[in-house]
């Protein structure tokens, strides 16, 4: 450790150099440990002691820097929890789903949420949808008020989501069964299954944590930065979910502690063989040279960023960086998001991890596709129309395999 005291400049003043950038995110892990360990860690474990359990929903945890800001490292937080959540205000699953900075409740904050759920066996991830912003009486006199409701809670369900506080109304019992029947139907399909994607995409929490600095306004204020690096972010999943390639969040905790296996890595049980890796400036020395002993081991690695040599130049302390660069220079080339998706699909395709894949020519990057174990032990697929328009073309292909297409709007189900 240092004297924090000595390196104030660096934590107020915003300077660019690499120790500017080390003091900001020594300290941002810090917080994040202290918040993780003494609030949540400590309400979760009392409940759990007492015969309950510890939730609630964090606030603004669909981006970046209001996890440095709020927590240090919103990912430490939610794997505390006995049920990780998030709140939804803004009920629409367009909205949910474009990650668009500002809207509060969306695929990133679940995701961020059901990952740590996913790794720690967490069997429940809660979410308030309460349908006040920008406004409730808006969202009410919707005609489509009930469709919207459904397509949002298609879309948090497919982010991980599996428990509900709701504040919906509805006008008429109607309205109620349409949407209760579809939820719960959706809801016993998924109670007790497994995700089980194998692709994860590392959380660049170090890179937000370097580049943070206080603000004298408020936490609103936009940090270019760290505004950027999000929206990178959120496109990246954007584009990964609508090709058909799900992932899940992992960060230094995941990867150092998990197991090496043929293909890559085991992390309490659940596979991972393949990691992408976006827009890093900063990595832990123990997180890169557990990712080389696992690529060995055939994990795929995929770095994203802007230009082919983008990638992280700094460890967590100054005696990390030479040790990271030798580390980094055994990997290829950065890809941009659009050919890393494509490579990521590519690859899952030709390793056959998915063992189904979903087409539409009329709509080739919306669908979105996820692989459960049921807790019967069979293959569930998760399939979601999130074009907002009826398609007439999608095809299915698994190849050997017979299968049965569950619609939870009717409750039918088709031989396929």
């Amino acid at each position: 450790g240092y004297d924090l005291m000595e390196n104030l400049t660096s934590l107020f003043e915003g300077g660019e150099t690499e120790h500017d950038k080390l003091v900001r995110q020594n300290f941002y892990a810090l917080i994040g440990d202290m918040v993780s360990e003494n609030y949540f860690g400590q309400i979760s474990q009392w409940c759990e002691a007492n015969g309950t359990n510890g939730s609630g929903h964090l606030l603004l945890e669909e981006e970046l820097k209001y996890h440095v800001g709020l927590y240090g490292d919103v990912l430490k937080c939610f794997r505390e929890m006995s049920y990780p959540g998030i709140d939804v205000l803004q009920v629409y699953p367009d909205s949910f789903t474009a990650n668009q900075a500002g809207v509060c409740g969306t695929m990133l904050g679940a995701k961020f949420a059901s990952s740590m759920a996913k790794w720690y066996h967490k069997k429940t991830v809660m979410a308030e949808l309460c349908p006040v912003s920008p406004d409730a009486n808006a969202w009410e006199n919707d005609p489509k008020y009930v469709e919207n409701a459904i397509g949002l809670m298609t879309m948090a369900y497919f982010g991980g989501i599996n428990h509900f506080n709701s504040y919906f109304t509805v006008k008429s019992p109607a309205d109620g069964k349409k949407l209760n029947s579809y939820t719960s139907r959706l809801g016993y399909m998924l109670d007790g299954a497994e995700n089980d994607t194998r692709v994860a995409v590392y959380y660049p929490v170090e890179t937000a944590q370097a580049n943070y600095t206080f603000t004298h306004k408020n936490i609103w204020t936009p940090m270019p930065k760290l505004d950027t690096l999000n929206n990178k972010l959120a496109e990246l999943s954007n584009k990964l979910l609508g090709a058909g390639v799900d992932y899940n969040f992992v960060a230094e905790k995941e990867i150092t502690e998990a197991a090496l296996t043929d293909g890559g890595l085991e992390i309490n049980g659940n596979r991972c063989e393949m990691l992408i890796l976006p827009y890093m400036e900063v990595i832990p020395l123990s997180v890169i040279e557990k990712i080389n002993r696992a690529a060995e081991q055939g994990m795929t690695v995929i770095w994203v960023g802007d230009s082919a040599d983008a990638k992280p130049t700094m460890g967590t302390s100054e005696a990390e960086h030479d040790a990271v660069a030798a580390a980094i220079a055994v990997h290829g080339g950065t890809m941009g998001i659009d050919s890393a998706v494509a490579s990521a699909k590519g690859i899952l395709s030709s390793k056959n991890i998915n063992t189904l894949e979903a087409y539409s020519a009329s709509a080739p990057n919306g669908i979105y596709l996820s692989k459960y174990i049921s807790k019967a032990g069979s293959n569930v697929y998760f399939l979601v129309n999130a074009t907002g328009a009826d398609l007439a073309d999608v095809s299915l292909v698994a190849p050997g395999k017979r299968f049965a297409l569950y619609n939870p709007l009717s409750g039918k189900v088709t031989e396929v």
